[in-house]
């Protein structure tokens, strides 16, 4: 049974960012970059070269991966930060998967790593356990990953086996996004387990920037299972496009033209276009400016959008009627009827195109505008 739950947090972390949790399949990677093997406490790497990665407004080319769970943004947190989301520190953005005072575990693969594979740059914590004193270990070995979506800016937590613990620690991980202070709720968007009848697979949104989730082995036992994945979505920032008509009124055809110029959210996006109400036919944009489609017979009729990186991240927004006059010199539609160009924002139909010679020029617009809101 796939169990999903959703809802919006309150802080303004990339402008409301949504929270799901989902249970799901975690993938461990064995590649990518080494950071720490076998024994590691309270390091910090370096700055570490990424796809660009769009959070909070910004897109960020370098991180910085602490071994206590969490990673930052613009500068390097402290190696005995323990409470990322709830710290004062001065950096510009941070995700903790699971921060707490962190060490490997005594035995077995320990390590942590960070790897891009796909669209995704994935960080990754394995034979994990909790720090209790210079004298005591916790009985604890688990694993989780932080896993970057540099084309669409989504982010996903997914935790993984457990196969020790948890041990009964009161050392409770912080997990979330924090902006570029610890103000709640506008900069910390996190989640909380408590002592109720709340879990990991279904968390309450948190109530303060220091919130945490409860994971220990004494009543009530709280923990998640294996492949618990938490995702944060961006919202949707709509893309800027206009549409146009390039007639070849001799050659009875024409072609739909749309510059891009912003895409909205991260660096791609998808033009996709039915002729007649058939197939959707889908041609790949990673790059703003201008892309062309067609030719098309000038009896056809053309539906045109750009959708980008995020799904079903396009603008509902301006509907017209072009009427094209008689005697202008333009490609007239057959009968004298109007042609009609109904756009959407990046979002358009082309309706009954000419078949005669003249200019491509498009006149007499009659704009009959309708707002309505993004479809996230």
């Amino acid at each position: 049974m796939c169990f999903l739950l959703t809802f919006s947090l309150r802080a303004q972390v990339a402008t409301a960012y949504s929270f799901s949790a989902t249970a799901g399949s975690f993938s461990a990677i064995t590649g990518g970059t080494l950071l720490w093997n076998n024994t590691f406490d309270d390091n910090v790497s370096g700055a570490q070269t990424i796809p660009s990665f769009p959070f909070n407004g910004t897109n960020y080319t370098t991180m910085y991966v602490s071994a206590n769970g969490f990673i930052t943004f613009g500068s390097a947190p402290g190696g005995t930060e323990y409470t990322p989301l709830s710290s004062t520190a001065t950096y510009a953005r941070c995700i903790s998967a699971f921060g707490q005072d962190l060490v490997n575990q005594s035995s077995g693969t320990r390590d942590v790593r960070w790897q891009t594979v796909g669209s995704e740059t994935v960080i990754q914590w394995r034979g994990i356990r909790r720090y209790r004193n210079a004298f005591q270990t916790w009985g604890e070995n688990y694993s989780f990953q932080i896993r970057l979506n540099h084309a669409n800016g989504i982010i996903r937590v997914v935790y993984g086996p457990i196969a020790q613990g948890p041990a009964n620690s009161t050392n409770m991980p912080q997990v979330g996004l924090r902006g570029p202070n610890n103000t709640f709720a506008t900069n910390v968007n996190n989640v909380r387990v408590e002592s109720g009848a709340e879990t990991w697979a279904a968390p309450l949104a948190g109530n303060a920037n220091n919130s945490t989730l409860r994971f220990t082995g004494a009543s009530p036992a709280k923990s998640w299972s294996d492949g618990q994945t938490y995702t944060w979505t961006p919202p949707c920032v709509t893309p800027t496009a206009t549409f146009s008509v390039v007639d070849n009124c001799g050659g009875g055809t024409f072609n739909v033209s749309m510059n891009l110029t912003a895409f909205g959210v991260g660096a791609t996006g998808t033009l996709s276009y039915e002729v007649n109400g058939g197939s959707t036919v889908n041609q790949a944009v990673s790059a703003l400016g201008t892309t062309s489609v067609g030719p098309f017979a000038t009896t056809d009729v053309v539906t045109a959008r750009f959708t980008n990186a995020l799904p079903g991240c396009y603008h509902h927004g301006l509907h017209s009627d072009l009427q094209l006059p008689g005697g202008r010199g333009m490609c007239q539609r057959p009968g004298g009827g109007p042609l009609l160009l109904e756009q959407r924002s990046a979002h358009i139909r082309l309706h009954g195109r000419a078949r005669e010679h003249g200019d491509a020029a498009l006149r007499g617009w009659h704009d009959r505008s309708e707002r309505h809101h993004p479809h996230l």
